[in-house]
């Protein structure tokens, strides 16, 4: 094949995909939603439906603003999933693939649909999964994932100095351990003191053992990675355990930071016996709409026909309605922006979903970026708090206080100067028995001592009011109890033996007098054998070989007076000095003794031939 010949194949497909771009630019964008229009979640389903058609509508009357030189028109085509895996693998058969799709399921159908969807682009703004992410680069999530909730919570510990008592509690769900790998994870990397992380199976209904681990293992924070059905066997649990009062703080995941926690499932009533037990309570929320278009929206959205649009009429939406708005906008600012900067590919998968990166927005749920890849915003979570002055505007809900900004910090950062840039409070949060002060989660068990200085038995009811001393030698005065009545002197004035079944301090003094007086015998033997012995020498005394009664009457002070050491405070100096003063003394003494009998026998070894020995030479 000739140059001319490639060059000229190169220009002709370039020419078809130019043409046929501009021709779906002109006949617009057919835009494929999935929804639970039937099924227990039809009611969600239809709302979002409306927020998607709203969005195009709104896109509609302004297209010339993203399209200057298009007429560019989109519609919507509703595939419905009837709220179950099998009916989106269902209705997914007939799926007609489009150049865009919007995925308004939660984790088990967004994950069953990937697989159908992944040759178009995808937005999913319901399901937080991050499994959504790995193996599929053709889809984007409008929501956060589940991840960031993790480092969320372990940063808003860490906010409120709560780090060096922290316990988890976690379904083993996808969902539960996706949160807890990342909410550990992070708090290794703020030194977070974790002492108990547990998890059980979705739907136990028995927990004693987990809360009694929990509760053992004196963590004052308690975080929770769970959802409504759980969370409320864990409060049945641990309102068992007396662990719902002003000694616990409870931390939530959006799962369980509603007030459904405390809806009664056949009354539909909230008991607000066991939510007056629970205020304080803080957790972390997807932010819901917010912002001025949010309001302008709200304004237009109260007038609307319910029956046209579902869920109208009235000045709120649904959760993730918010959210369906956003991903179509997104969509189409990137679409826009590929448009005006990639011509002839502007439509390509994968691309319009990689130039979601370059720009930024605001939309009904705020500030709307996406991270370098384009497929997952960057996350902003509600930080919300269960309050009893809500009760008294009617409100039974949790209350937003403040919000977490990821992009306000670096991801790794440790410093605390940092993380508190990412916290932005508008209330201050409200803890236990409606108090607005920081509770001290300081709390130790209570134990007994003995004040040296005082002669009595004392309890520290705050465990932490007395410093406890060690009796090693020093002049400790509180003391722990254990030390009363040890059979050793712990105390400078001999307190904690007094009063015992064996006083040993009458004991100690009786036998330091008799050792006293041994020792005084000791040196008035020692004075008398020097005396008579080579200053004033008698016979019988030099007979009896004066050096070697000086080192018995040595030996003898030295080792009453290793008898000493076993007095008073046990000290590691005194320990050692009784092996060594009374060894020395012992092995003196024998010695001397032995040396004594061994003249004897060398003298009269032998009858016939008797030598003197002098003492130097026994000695040697």
């Amino acid at each position: 094949m000739t140059r001319t010949t490639s060059l000229f194949f190169v220009f002709a497909l370039v020419l078809c995909v130019f043409v046929a771009v501009e021709t779906v630019m002109a006949q617009g964008l057919i835009v494929s939603s999935f929804l639970p229009l039937t099924g227990k979640d039809a009611r969600d389903g239809s709302i979002q439906e409306a927020m998607v058609r709203k969005a195009i509508i709104f896109f509609n009357n302004r297209s010339k603003e993203f399209f200057p030189n298009n007429n560019f028109q989109i519609s919507i085509s509703s595939v419905d999933t009837a709220s179950t895996v099998d009916g989106a693998l269902s209705s997914a058969k007939d799926f007609t693939l489009t150049t865009f799709t919007l995925s308004g399921q939660f984790r088990e159908v967004a994950e069953a649909i990937a697989p159908i969807v992944e040759q178009s682009d995808t937005i999913h703004y319901t399901s937080c999964s991050s499994q959504l992410l790995t193996p599929y680069n053709t889809i984007a999530q409008m929501v956060p994932s589940e991840r960031h909730q993790g480092a969320a919570i372990a940063e808003l510990i860490v906010r409120f100095n709560w780090q060096f008592s922290v316990a988890s509690l976690s379904s083993s769900s996808s969902y539960g351990s996706e949160i807890l790998s990342a909410f550990i994870s992070r708090a290794l990397q703020l030194d977070i003191a974790v002492l108990s992380s547990q998890q059980f199976y979705p739907g136990t209904q028995e927990l004693w053992g987990v809360m009694q681990t929990t509760k053992n293992s004196l963590a004052r924070v308690i975080v929770n990675i769970m959802n409504v059905k759980d969370m409320k066997t864990v409060i049945r649990f641990a309102d068992r355990l007396d662990m719902l009062t002003d000694k616990y703080i409870w931390i939530c995941s959006d799962a369980c930071a509603t007030e459904d926690i405390f809806r009664d499932n056949e009354t539909n009533k909230i008991d607000t016996k066991l939510r007056s037990k629970l205020v304080g309570l803080l957790g972390v929320q997807y932010q819901t709409g917010q912002g001025e278009m949010y309001e302008q929206f709200l304004d237009e959205w109260e007038k609307e026909d319910q029956f046209v649009y579902p869920g109208s009429g009235q000045r709120s939406t649904t959760h993730y309605a918010a959210y369906a708005y956003d991903a179509v906008l997104m969509y189409l600012h990137a679409l826009s922006y590929s448009v005006a900067n990639f011509p002839g590919v502007a439509k390509s998968v994968n691309l319009v979903l990689g130039n979601q990166a370059k720009f930024s927005f605001m939309g009904m749920t705020g500030l709307v970026k996406m991270d370098e890849t384009g497929r997952e915003r960057l996350a902003t979570f509600d930080i919300v708090n269960l309050r009893s002055d809500s009760l008294k505007a009617g409100y039974q809900g949790l209350v937003i206080i403040g919000k977490w900004n990821e992009t306000r910090a670096s991801p790794s950062s440790v410093d605390i100067d940092d993380l508190s840039k990412r916290f932005e409070f508008v209330y201050k949060p409200q803890f236990h028995g409606g108090s607005y002060d920081f509770p001290d989660l300081d709390i130790r068990n209570s134990f007994k001592y003995w004040s040296c200085q005082d002669g009595e038995e004392k309890t520290d009811k705050t465990g932490k009011s007395v410093r406890l001393e060690k009796p090693d030698g020093g002049s400790a005065d509180n003391i722990d109890i254990d030390y009363r009545c040890d059979q050793f002197i712990d105390c400078y004035n001999m307190s904690d033996e007094w009063g015992c079944d064996v006083s040993f301090p009458v004991l100690f003094i009786v036998y330091g007098i008799f050792l006293f007086i041994c020792i005084c015998l000791a040196v008035f033997c020692l004075l008398f054998t020097c005396v008579f012995g080579f200053c004033i020498k008698r016979k019988r005394v030099r007979a009896s070989s004066p050096t070697f009664l000086i080192i018995l009457c040595l030996a003898s002070i030295i080792g009453y007076g290793g008898l000493f050491a076993f007095f008073g405070q046990p000290h590691t100096v005194s320990c050692n000095f009784r092996i060594w003063l009374l060894a020395v003394a012992v092995i003196t003494a024998i010695s001397a003794l032995f040396t004594k009998s061994f003249r004897v026998w060398r003298l009269y070894r032998s009858p016939t031939e008797i030598k003197a020995l002098q003492d130097w030479q026994l000695v040697l």
